[in-house]
C-alpha cells in the first residue's frame, strides 16, 4: 500500500516538474526577443503620481527629485504623497520637495488602504487625470518613465507594469541575489508573457492604471498582496496588464536576510490568500470561455507549490544520497537534477541578456544560495497564514549612496549611462543623468533644482 502511495506521489511530482519546466522554457524562449520600442507620442496624458509612504523620510526626497526631473511637461503630472500613520517627518520632507501631501492617520496601515483613501479623497479631481502611476517611497524613477507610460496609453493600453530595476544591487550578497532575480524575471518571464500576448504580473510599484479602470473598479483589494489581487480582478474582467521594458523604476532591496525572508513570507501569505479566492474562478472561466490564456494566471496563482515540490525533492535527494533511503520510486535524482539545471541555465541566460556582461555571472552563486529562502518563506507562510498584519520594511539603510557603480551594475541600461564621474550623489546608484546611447532613452544632462 505504501509503495503504491509513494509511486503515485512521485508520478505527481514528476508531472508537476515537467509541466513547470515546459512552461518556464516556453516563456524564456519568448523572452529572448527584445521588446520593440513603443512609438513616440506627444506628451498629452495627464498623470497623478501616487506614493504611499509610512515613515519614509530617509528616502522620499530622492523619489520626488527623480519625479521632478522627468522628461515630461511638469504641468501634466502631480505628485501625491500619502503620509500613512507616519511618526517621522515624511510629510514635511515631501512638502519641502514640492509634492502634494495628504496625511492619513485612521484606518489600517498598508498600500491598499492608502490607495482607497487617495481615490476617495480625490474622487472629484480624478477625472482630470488620464492615469494614476503608483510608486513605493524607496523608489527612483527613470527620467523617461512618464513619457513611456504616455506612449503606452496613447497606444491603447490601460494597465502597464514598468521594468523593475534595483537601486542598490551590490550592497551585499543578498541584494546581488535579489537584483539578479529581477533581471531574470523582467526578461525571461515578464517580457516572455508580453511577447506571447499574456498578461504581465503587477509588481506593486512602477505601474500605471488608466483612470477609466479605477473609476470602474475602484480599489477593493484587501489582501497583503493587493497588487496581485487587483491583477486577478482585472484579468477576470478581460483587462490585461501590459509590460513596458522601457518605463523603468529602481527599487531598494533589503540588506538583511531576515528582512528579505519577512518580505517573502508576507508576499506568500497574500499570494496564498488570493490563490484561495481566485484560482477556481479562473479554472471555471477558462473552461467556460475556452480561453487557454487564463491557464497562465492559474499557473501563477499556484506558483508557491513549486517551492513546496522543490523542498520535497531536496529532502528526497538528501535521504537517498546521504542516508541511503529511497523515498520515491521514480528517479528523484533525475527530477532534482532537472530542477538544478533549470535553476542554473535560466539565471545565466537571463542575467547575460540584461547585462551583456560575463562579469555579472559572479552573482549566480548568490542567487542559488538565496533560492531556498523561498521554500522557507512558503513554509512559514503556511504556518502563519491567519496572521495578515501588514508590517513596514525599513528603507534608506543602503550602502550604495557612497558608491559609483560600474556600468554593468545597472542591468540592461549599463551601456546607456557610461559617464558617472560628475553626477550628484543622489544619482550615483541610479546614474540617469548622462546622455543615453540606448535607442529608447534620451536622458537629460542636467538636474532640475528642487
Amino acid at each position: 500500500m505504501f509503495e503504491n502511495i509513494f509511486y503515485y506521489l512521485t508520478f505527481i511530482l514528476w508531472a508537476f516538474i515537467l509541466f513547470n519546466f515546459a512552461y518556464t522554457v516556453i516563456l524564456a524562449f519568448a523572452g529572448l526577443k527584445p521588446q520593440k520600442p513603443t512609438p513616440k507620442h506627444d506628451a498629452t496624458k495627464r498623470f497623478a503620481v501616487l506614493v504611499p509612504a509610512h515613515n519614509e523620510a530617509n528616502v522620499i526626497g530622492d523619489l520626488i527629485n527623480s519625479l521632478r526631473n522627468q522628461n515630461y511637461p511638469s504641468d501634466l503630472f502631480d505628485i501625491h504623497i500619502i503620509a500613512d500613520h507616519c511618526e517621522d517627518n515624511t510629510a514635511e520632507t515631501a512638502e519641502q520637495c514640492g509634492a502634494k501631501v495628504h496625511v492619513r492617520n485612521s484606518g489600517p496601515k498598508g498600500k491598499g488602504g492608502v490607495i482607497r483613501f487617495f481615490l476617495d479623497k480625490l474622487s472629484n479631481e480624478l477625472p482630470c487625470y488620464d492615469a494614476v502611476c503608483i510608486f513605493d517611497a524607496d523608489n527612483i524613477a527613470h527620467p523617461n518613465f512618464l513619457q513611456k507610460m504616455n506612449d503606452a496609453l496613447c497606444e491603447g493600453k490601460t494597465c502597464i507594469q514598468g521594468y523593475l530595476g534595483t537601486k542598490n544591487p551590490h550592497d551585499n550578497w543578498v541584494t546581488k541575489a535579489i537584483y539578479s532575480s529581477y533581471l531574470i524575471t523582467n526578461r525571461l518571464w515578464q517580457l516572455g508573457k508580453e511577447n506571447l500576448g499574456l498578461s504581465a504580473a503587477c509588481g506593486g510599484t512602477g505601474f500605471c492604471v488608466s483612470t477609466s479602470i479605477l473609476e470602474r473598479f475602484g480599489w477593493p483589494a484587501q489582501s497583503l498582496t493587493e497588487d496581485l489581487e487587483m491583477q486577478m480582478l482585472y484579468s477576470l474582467n478581460g483587462i490585461k496588464f501590459s509590460w513596458s521594458h522601457e518605463a523603468i523604476t529602481y527599487d531598494e532591496k533589503p540588506l538583511s536576510i531576515k528582512i528579505a525572508i519577512n518580505q517573502r513570507v508576507r508576499w506568500t501569505i497574500g499570494h496564498l490568500d488570493v490563490q484561495r479566492r481566485y484560482v477556481m474562478k479562473f479554472i471555471k472561466n477558462m473552461i467556460k470561455q475556452r480561453d487557454i490564456k487564463l491557464l497562465d494566471q492559474v499557473i501563477y496563482l499556484l506558483s508557491p507549490l513549486y517551492w513546496v515540490v522543490f523542498g520535497v525533492l531536496l529532502f528526497g535527494f538528501a535521504a537517498e544520497f546521504l542516508v541511503g533511503i529511497q523515498v520515491f520510486k521514480l528517479g528523484v535524482t533525475e527530477a532534482f537534477a532537472l530542477n538544478v539545471l533549470s535553476l542554473l541555465i535560466y539565471p545565466i541566460a537571463g542575467i547575460y541578456l540584461e547585462t551583456k556582461s560575463l562579469k555579472a555571472m559572479h552573482m549566480v552563486p548568490f542567487l542559488l544560495a538565496f533560492t531556498p529562502i523561498w521554500f522557507v518563506a512558503v513554509v512559514l507562510a503556511l504556518k502563519s497564514f491567519n496572521k495578515k498584519d501588514w508590517f513596514h520594511t525599513p528603507h534608506g539603510v543602503t550602502k550604495a549612496q557612497n558608491k559609483v557603480l560600474p556600468s554593468w551594475n545597472i542591468g540592461r541600461l549599463g551601456q546607456a549611462f557610461p559617464n558617472k564621474e560628475n553626477l550628484s550623489p543622489v544619482f550615483l546608484v541610479n546614474p540617469l543623468i548622462s546622455e543615453s546611447k540606448h535607442p529608447s532613452i534620451k536622458a537629460k544632462t542636467e538636474i532640475k533644482p528642487v
